[in-house]
């Protein structure tokens, strides 16, 4: 995981915390929360700043150690191990994009995957993943 370029600081009289992320996942990051507690402020930032550096990991397409860059890169036709994460994140996909009819869909396609088990994932047929605006959603409801 890469370190991120973030800026963070403390308004006393406000008793307010604001986090900023200049680029994560295609965007910016900003987080401001009133609080009276500075050093626990400090604390959160400091987990947030972790876990997002993980999902940027986890789901950034452009970066070629990614695990989503490493699905991109698979041949069709074959059976491999995902993270336990990843298995969840593509079981989500799939519930999104059934419950919209096919609106939603990470892919560049359609899902080309069969979940065998907890941690196996088969490719049907090349894919490209993007998980772009999902990304951006599933980072904020884990922070939350």
């Amino acid at each position: 995981m890469r370190n991120l370029e973030a800026e963070s600081k403390y308004y006393q009289e406000e008793k307010m915390f604001h986090g900023y992320i200049p680029y994560i996942m295609g965007t910016r990051f900003d987080m401001v929360v009133i609080h009276a507690n500075q050093n626990m402020m400090n604390q959160l930032w400091q987990r947030i700043l972790h876990e997002m550096s993980h999902w940027e990991h986890l789901m950034n397409r452009y970066d070629a150690r990614s695990e989503a860059a490493r699905i991109n890169r698979r041949a069709p036709s074959c059976s491999f191990s995902v993270s336990k994460e990843m298995v969840q994140i593509l079981r989500l996909c799939q519930d999104y994009r059934e419950r919209t009819m096919n609106l939603f869909d990470v892919t560049l396609g359609s899902i080309p995957f069969e979940i065998q088990d907890d941690l196996r994932v088969y490719q049907t047929s090349q894919t490209s993943l993007d998980f772009g605006g999902f990304a951006k959603g599933y980072a904020l409801q884990k922070i939350v």
